[in-house]
C-alpha cells in the first residue's frame, strides 16, 4: 500500500471526508486530495497530522505503506 492508499483507508476507516481531514488536519482539501491520487508525497509532519486527525499513529501510516514496498522487491 502506498502512502495515497494508507492516508486514503485511515482516513475512510475514520468516517472522515477530505474536507474534514483537511480541516483536523490543518491544510486545504485539494491537499488531502493530491496525496490521496498519489500525485504528491506526504512530508513527516503532513503523515502526522493526517494520522492525528484520522485517530491512528503515523507510524502505522507508514508501516502500511512501507509494506506495499516490501513486497515490490528490490528494483531493477
Amino acid at each position: 500500500m502506498s502512502y495515497s492508499q494508507a492516508i486514503k483507508v485511515a482516513r475512510a476507516k475514520s468516517g472522515l471526508s477530505q474536507e474534514r481531514l483537511a480541516e483536523l488536519a490543518g491544510c486545504d482539501r485539494t491537499t488531502i486530495w493530491h496525496l490521496e491520487r498519489g500525485s504528491r508525497n506526504p512530508s513527516v509532519e503532513m503523515v502526522a497530522a493526517i494520522a492525528f486527525a484520522c485517530g491512528v499513529t503515523a507510524s502505522s501510516i507508514h508501516a502500511a505503506a512501507e509494506e506495499t514496498e516490501k513486497r515490490k522487491g528490490p528494483m531493477r
